[in-house]
């Protein structure tokens, strides 16, 4: 089947807004999604230059047809790029002959995400990043297209509603410029090495800190405070609360180990935070391997809303040695 792939311009606008939104065909959202059609209203809206600049989409097609699309975001201040959205045509329902998505949306996919490291390379960006749905039949497709599996991940999601009295967390103080490497070591040391590897969060980008005049400002894109709590052997915990111009807040939480008995204030701090901001859910993310989490976040009117993949790919440069102009292709990550 011959699928071709290629990145949404201002004049493949009309189509995807045709088939996805207003034709409202069956397709099939691969990755996790809060909105019938989000993805396609933002896989629309990258497509316009200057719109949303952290953000890049690309089609697939058969023909003339359009057969699927996929959103990828670039991170500020990190050399990863995610995969925002998959989208692709055709009923969820599974080929009765294997047990598999059709032979074409297989194929879509493949192209989709192929296209999307491309684009993720040519800006230099080393990994690229996915969060596939736990037992999604198209695991395999990520994984045929070179990306590994590195963690399950929980999603959790409160609505907006009354809060109690914020908790009083001693020493609990805003992150300034200079604690970035401080961070840098307690998000190392809390987080698994193969998530590292996947999610590659680095000190330059725990160094971009808003200005506290601008905090819950309504429009112009999220915005994030970061807080710490110190004790007698440093950093006990961070807390990074963004508010998102979208349909939801989240939250980030790392908690050393032997601070485990601050996770349930944190949360509840946080969420006392955010009565000033417009009224969203709350949302956070956390690993497997975090059950005192986990138990805070329930305890605090959190539920479980999804369970994903945290699926990573080493992306393929072309680099100039400098030397003979040779270009050589390498991996980095």
């Amino acid at each position: 089947m011959n699928v071709t792939s290629a990145v949404l311009r201002p004049w493949h606008i009309p189509t995807v807004v045709g088939t996805f939104v207003l034709a409202n065909l069956p397709r099939v959202d691969v990755l996790t999604h809060h909105g019938r059609h989000t993805p396609a209203l933002m896989a629309a809206g990258t497509a316009l230059p200057g719109v949303m600049s952290d953000l890049q989409a690309v089609g697939a097609w058969t023909g003339t047809r359009l057969q699927g699309f996929g959103v990828l975001r670039f991170t500020t201040a990190t050399r990863r790029a995610s995969v925002q959205a998959l989208t692709v045509l055709g009923s969820r329902t599974l080929d009765p002959a294997d047990g598999l998505p059709s032979g074409r949306q297989i194929a879509t996919a493949g192209a989709v995400l192929d296209r999307l490291a491309a684009c993720a390379g040519a800006v230099g960006r080393a990994n690229l990043v996915a969060r596939v749905w736990e037992n999604s039949p198209y695991t395999e497709v990520f994984t045929e297209h070179g990306f590994t599996k590195t963690s399950i991940e929980y999603e959790y999601e409160r609505p907006p509603g009354p809060v109690g009295e914020p908790p009083v967390i001693e020493r609990l103080r805003p992150q300034e410029i200079l604690d970035a490497w401080d961070v840098l070591q307690l998000y190392r040391g809390t987080t698994p090495a193969a998530v590292q590897r996947a999610v590659a969060r680095s000190m330059e980008e725990f160094e971009l800190l808003p200005s506290r005049k601008s905090r819950f400002r309504l429009g112009g894109g999220s915005r994030v405070e970061r807080i710490l709590v110190d004790d007698d052997n440093g950093l006990a915990a961070g807390l990074e609360i963004w508010l998102d111009a979208g349909d939801a807040h989240h939250l980030v939480l790392m908690v050393h180990p032997r601070s485990y008995h601050l996770t349930e204030a944190l949360i509840r701090w946080a969420l006392w935070q955010l009565r000033s901001a417009p009224s969203r859910p709350a949302r956070i993310r956390i690993l497997e391997s975090q059950p005192a989490v986990r138990r805070a976040l329930e305890a605090t009117g959190f539920a479980r809303t999804s369970t994903d993949v945290l699926m990573v790919k080493d992306i393929a440069q072309r680099v100039a040695t400098g030397v003979h102009r040779v270009a050589l292709d390498g991996v980095i990550g």
